[in-house]
């Protein structure tokens, strides 16, 4: 009997531990290790000991820059999930802006709508709405009133793949760290996520797109949510891979929060958020979160979110500017596309039309090739890149108004040809 108890105990002991892997005390060694490894930054004229004491609440404070909001709020020692890195941004080389806070009663006028499937550039996707009730997920009652005039669609169809969505740990290099408080300032009940995280650049003008780069911290290998809206497009990098890209100008990009699953391993990332508007006053937002959809519709504080990397904290001066985007100006309401400046062989102030073609030289790194088209197209019509006579791009060129982009950073003084080509 005792044998079978002792058993028993020791089943339920492992069970216990591997429930709370994450949930174990560290010591002052272990995070002098985690400092030298660059997962912590340090406070300066701090020495943290190299010694086998576990480290408490008030000595994390006093030697890292943290995520406090996610410490105990007694005076218990910390966790391990507990001690959150605060996040760091990488300052921009080149043109930066302020941050100046947007704000709009339509965003998130939708809800929030949690995506179970979808491809990179959101051509295909399932999704539901969750945290219909929830002040901190939608906009206030009478704004989802008189601003969400539509329903929006659960699910949407194409030929293209759905894109992969996880990431490995990255390395943030220079930055400038944002610690973040106990108690977040910033609790914009009966407003929604955009309005809480939406910013734009204070002097920003035009139809540039503006990005921001960040490090945030993972303590353990599982599935996060990344939580998005933009007033007008959005590009979502996590590690250098694209993870979700709304590039078509649509108001269901800010009256709806999206918020997409994706999973990441223990340590540290890096994000890399781009928004781009139309020409009217813009924004994006962005916030990630270490909780699971039940957790988001049950928060009652902003503290609940678990929220690991949120454009409300982006610094001033930490805006940047892409350089490198060329822009394509169409002005005639036909699927033609007009003069491509910079790249040689292009016929200024040419057209290329369904079914016929140009050709040309990449001189430089152009990075983002921007195509904007009008179609008044029933058929599908597609716009195809080749490089060297080899097709490496396809993408369905937007009914209406819309905005493609290409990257071409890889394909330098090389011939390329961009046609035009109606499906079968």
């Amino acid at each position: 009997m005792r044998i079978r108890l002792i058993f028993f105990l020791l089943l339920f002991l492992s069970t216990v531990t591997d429930a709370l892997a994450q949930n174990h005390l560290v010591t002052h060694r272990f995070i002098h290790q985690k400092v030298s490894e660059g997962y912590f930054q340090q406070r300066p004229s701090t020495t943290i000991p190299q010694d086998d004491y576990c480290i408490s609440k008030a000595e994390a404070m006093a030697w890292l820059y943290l995520d406090e909001s996610r410490l105990p709020t007694d005076s218990r020692m910390p966790w391990w999930s507990e001690i959150i890195p605060a996040t760091v941004y990488t300052p921009c080389i080149g043109t930066n802006f302020d941050v100046c806070r947007v704000s709009n009663p339509a965003y998130n006028s939708c809800g929030s709508w949690i995506y179970s499937t979808f491809s990179t550039y959101m051509t295909s996707f399932t999704r539901s709405r969750f945290a219909a009730t929830n002040p901190l997920m939608n906009a206030s009652s009478s704004d989802q009133t008189t601003y969400c005039a539509f329903t929006p669609i659960g699910s949407k169809t194409s030929l293209m793949g759905f894109g992969a969505m996880s990431a490995p740990a990255g390395n943030p290099g220079d930055s400038t760290v944002q610690q973040k408080g106990m108690m977040s300032p910033m609790l914009l009940a009966d407003q929604g996520p955009l309005n809480r995280s939406g910013i734009w650049g204070c002097s920003a003008v035009g139809t540039e797109w503006l990005f921001v780069n960040a490090t945030f911290a993972c303590a353990e290998t599982k599935q996060y949510l990344i939580g998005v809206g933009a007033d007008n497009h959005f590009r979502v990098y996590i590690d250098g891979s694209l993870i979700v890209a709304n590039e078509i100008t649509d108001s269901e990009n800010f009256k709806l929060w999206h918020v997409f699953p994706v999973n990441l391993t223990a340590g540290l990332h890096t994000i890399r958020l781009e928004g781009r508007d139309d020409g009217t006053p813009g924004a994006i937002g962005c916030e990630i979160y270490d909780n699971n959809v039940t957790g988001l519709a049950n928060a009652v504080t902003y503290n609940d979110l678990k929220v690991l990397f949120s454009t409300k904290d982006v610094p001033n001066g930490n805006i940047c500017i892409e350089a490198n985007t060329i822009y394509v100006q169409n002005t005639t309401y036909n699927s033609y596309i007009w003069d491509v400046s910079g790249l040689n062989g292009w016929s200024p102030a040419g057209t290329i039309g369904p079914g016929t073609s140009d050709n040309g030289t990449f001189t430089s790194h152009v990075g983002m090739l921007t195509v904007e088209v009008n179609t008044s197209f029933s058929e599908p019509v597609d716009l195809v890149l080749y490089i060297d006579g080899w097709e490496v791009s396809r993408q369905e060129v937007p009914y209406g108004h819309g905005y493609m982009y290409i990257d071409v950073t890889s394909y330098v003084n090389q011939d390329f040809g961009l046609e035009l080509q109606i499906r079968p």
